[in-house]
């Protein structure tokens, strides 16, 4: 779409709205960081202090180490590791977040309202306003999946195109490393837009290798530090294990030492450094310093799964049912914690009704998304095994990457936090859907 010079007047003011309440949020919402993002904070507190990507004073590779090594950075830039620089850190990358999600709208969509309707979601979408707050992954994440699809969506070189693609999806996965199979992704994706198998293939190849490329030297460092094969992290087995056994009811996170499990398992566990039924600070301690716990619990989770099927399917679809339409209680767990209540500001955001709406707003971007998805998987499915161009590519691009948010959902953990990267997908297939809904009642009224 083509946008004049009063489009960008009038985009430049929501953009500058939305930046102005990311910053006012991080001003007035007190918050400490609690949990994986006091982690976050530690490590790159760590980094910044040149003590390397080390927590309580020991090497770890439990999570991804791309967002508190960025941070680290960051905090050396501007020559402090007080929390504050951290969420404007956020905000910066949110406000990137934004002209890239922008770039793609004007790629993707033709028609004016739309663009409109997407883009003031986005940039006023509660999350990605309240999230800045958090020392967490999700802004960083957002922002490099946003340049992907970006460069994904651009008709530049196309070699020097698939190599930035390959390169920006290894950044990402050492951020998130789910994203480590994120080249299949691109590559579905790139085979509905042309259906050319020489393009899809070369795009696989060329992102695998310069993915491979930018991991590389963390995998290296993790085989010195713990003589073990450690492409990212070493926490997949424990969130596989936790979420995926008989005691689990809810799809959500629980403790080790409520799972039930056989003396032998018990047994291997010891001898990786878990003592079973230890207390909870002690469990999470012993689990985050032991990589060598990620063989035991994976294969302990894996046989779980092919001996429950049905289980795991329940399990499964209450995982997707936490991440996507729990509404937005997050933004009180993580962007308020330990937030003074008495404050105007943080009191209204508390409040029964807002937290109504909030909820709403979310459980009906989500639903709309998955009716979307609904309508389209067939053309989808069907179009992916043809060499004709059956699929919009603007319909392609939403539909695949939140497939693959809801996979990821359904087989490792379940929580509201996990469906940010996808929120302005989400609004996309909102819209669309709104616009067919309303075109079809037009045709039978009329």
């Amino acid at each position: 779409m083509k946008i004049s010079f009063k489009d960008k007047v009038y985009l430049s003011i929501i953009f500058s709205v939305g930046i102005f309440l990311r910053i006012l949020w991080i001003i007035k919402v007190p918050c400490k960081p609690v949990s994986d993002f006091e982690t976050y904070q530690q490590i790159a507190s760590n980094v910044f202090m040149n003590k390397g990507h080390t927590y309580l004073g020991q090497p770890v590779a439990f999570q991804g180490m791309g967002y508190p090594t960025a941070l680290g950075y960051f905090y050396k830039l501007v020559g402090t590791n007080d929390i504050f620089y951290g969420k404007l850190f956020n905000v910066i990358l949110s406000s990137l977040t934004l002209v890239f999600v922008l770039a793609i709208l004007v790629k993707l969509i033709n028609k004016r309202k739309i663009l409109y309707s997407v883009f003031i979601i986005t940039v006023f979408m509660p999350n990605y306003i309240a999230y800045n707050n958090v020392i967490g992954t999700e802004s960083l994440a957002t922002f490099l999946m946003t340049i992907i699809i970006f460069l994904q969506v651009s008709g530049f070189n196309k070699v020097f195109r698939y190599i930035l693609i390959g390169i920006f999806i290894g950044m990402l996965a050492l951020v998130k490393p789910n994203f480590l199979v994120y080249p299949v992704i691109v590559t579905v994706i790139e085979w509905m837009k042309n259906k050319k198998l020489k393009e899809a293939a070369a795009l696989f190849v060329c992102s695998v290798i310069f993915m491979s490329i930018v991991v590389a030297p963390w995998t290296y460092r993790n085989y010195k530090q713990f003589n073990l094969l450690i492409p990212i992290s070493y926490n997949g087995g424990y969130v596989l294990f936790i979420n995926n056994n008989s005691n689990n009811s809810n799809g959500a996170w629980m403790a080790i030492a409520r799972v039930q499990v056989a003396q032998e398992v018990q047994k291997n566990m010891s001898e990786c450094g878990l003592e079973y039924g230890s207390p909870l600070e002690l469990e999470a301690k012993q689990v985050l310093f032991n990589p060598k716990l990620e063989r035991v619990l994976k294969s302990e989770a894996k046989e779980w799964i092919i001996n429950h099927p049905a289980r795991f399917l329940t399990l499964g679809l209450m995982r997707i049912k936490n991440t996507f339409f729990n509404g937005a209680g997050d933004i009180q767990d993580w962007t308020m914690y330990n937030a003074d209540d008495s404050l105007v500001f943080v009191k209204f955001m508390k409040s029964y009704h807002i937290r109504v709406v909030l909820d709403s707003f979310i459980r009906i971007l989500s639903a709309m998304g998955i009716i979307y998805i609904l309508i389209n998987i067939k053309k989808i499915v069907s179009s992916f095994f043809s060499r004709k161009k059956e699929v919009d590519y603007r319909i392609s691009i939403p539909i695949i990457n939140i497939a693959f948010f809801l996979l990821i959902s359904f087989v490792f953990e379940g929580q509201p936090r996990y469906n940010y990267p996808v929120l302005f997908l989400l609004a996309f297939c909102a819209v669309d859907l709104s616009i067919i809904l309303k075109e079809k009642i037009l045709q039978i009224r009329g």
